[in-house]
Parts: C-alpha cells; structure tokens; sequence
C-alpha cells in the first residue's frame, strides 16, 4: 500500500505544481481526479476485495489493478511530458511559419485554432521575413478548408499576402507536415530552411515528433488552451500520443 500512497502524493503534488504555476488559466484537474481515484480504489481493494473473496478472484483482481495502475502512471508521465514541453520557447529565428490547423466553426476560426494563429502572428510580428504557411483541410462539417479560414483572419490582421502560404490537403498532424515539407521545398527551392510550427500546448510534443518524422529542422511554439477544455485535450492527446508509440514507431520494428 506504500506505493499506492506514493503515487496518490505524487498526483497530488504535480496537480498543486502546475496549479500555482499557471494560475486560474489552466486548472488540471485530471491529476487530482486520478490521485482520488487511485487512493479509493486501492482503499476499496484493501478493506473488502482482500478480505471477500478467494485467492484465484483475488490474483485477477489484483492483476487488474496494477493495470489501471501502470495507465495511470503512463498517463502522469505523458501529460507532465506534454505540459512541461508546452514551456519551452523558440531558441532562434526561423524561416517559416507552420499553424497546424485545429477545426473551424462554420468558416470562422474556432478558439483554439484562433489562438494558435494569434500565436503566430505576434511570432512574425517580431520576425518579419519569414513566411507563414497555414496548414489543414476541410472537415466533413466544415464549410472551408481550415488552411483557407487561417489565410483570411491573417489577411484582416494586415499579414501581406505574398507572405501566406496555404496546404488544403491535410487531414492529421502527420500530413500536415508531410504536405507542408512539399510546399516549403518548392518555396525555398531546396535551400535548407528551419521552421518554427505552432499549435496548441497540449498538442506541442506529439507534433514535434510528426515533425522530425517528415524531416523537417525546426522547433515548436505553443499556444494556450481554453480553460473548460484543457483537461479533456489531454486526456484525448494522451490516447493519440500512445497511438503514435504504438503505431508510428513499434510498428516499424516488424
């Protein structure tokens, strides 16, 4: 049981970290969530499941607590991952600006793909030769492409159109790298070039990965979350992020 009220303590600790470290703004719950949850259950398991029930019922069940036990501790690793990854910021200037596109509603820009452009822009604003190249497709309830939608809220911002760069094919973070690597080689034609790719902080680091996967040289910037969504993007980004594991890298051994 030591361990268990270990890993409740550091669920609870890394909650109170990132609590008093961003404020009001990004409020994670899930870790306090997932230490209550770890503590009443392991408790429940303790008090009646040890007591109640035979030695073969209680060896499945135990066996099925350690694997909630090894998603839990594999889910607090990924999200501290995620969240401390978020804090780093751009070390040097890049050529060009990728904005992984985030959904649209209708043909405006939802909050979150808002706030990644907006991150972007006060990028270029302080570095004015490089290029912004807006990335993402048309989803089945969306009325544009959301590479379009990003191109037009940059317009109205006063970005100089010979400085936009649009790719409308891309359905996942995986092709809008590879897609965007397409375009930039063209645009650069075939000179090296670094990018700077902005997206949301819960999103950062599995992007990097995509990223150096479609070999392009550069780093990521993060934009922040809506507060009342910040806890389900991470626990959907932790899902994605061992799916990318599994699929995108063990995969590769057969």
């Amino acid at each position: 049981m030591r361990y268990i009220y270990l890993l409740t303590s550091i669920l609870m600790i890394t909650f109170y970290f990132i609590y008093t470290k961003d404020g009001y703004y990004q409020k994670p719950y899930h870790y306090l969530f997932l230490g209550i949850f770890t503590f009443l259950i392991f408790i429940t398991y303790n008090k009646f499941v040890s007591e109640n029930f035979s030695d073969t019922t209680r060896f499945f069940i135990k066996s099925g607590l350690l694997c909630c036990l090894l998603v839990v501790l594999s889910f607090l690793a990924a999200t501290a991952s995620m969240f401390f990854y978020s804090k780093k910021l751009p070390k040097e200037k890049h050529d060009a600006i990728i904005i992984l596109g985030a959904g649209l509603v209708g043909e405006n820009l939802s909050y979150t793909l808002r706030s990644r452009v907006d991150a972007a822009i006060n990028y270029y604003n302080s570095n004015p030769e490089c290029v912004i190249l807006a990335s993402g497709g048309q989803g089945e309830d969306e009325a544009v492409t959301e590479a379009y939608a990003i191109q037009k809220y940059m317009l109205e911002k006063n970005i100089p159109p010979e400085k936009i760069l649009v790719e409308e094919k891309s359905t996942s973070t995986k092709e809008n790298f590879l897609f965007s690597k397409k375009i930039l080689d063209e645009y650069f034609e075939s000179k090296e070039y670094s990018v700077l790719f902005v997206t949301s902080d819960f999103h950062l680091l599995r992007s990097s990965f995509f990223c150096k996967d479609a070999g392009i040289i550069g780093e990521g910037l993060s934009s922040l979350t809506h507060p009342s969504k910040i806890n389900g993007y991470y626990v959907r980004e932790f899902g994605a992020l061992m799916y990318y594991i599994v699929f995108e890298n063990i995969s590769k051994l057969f």
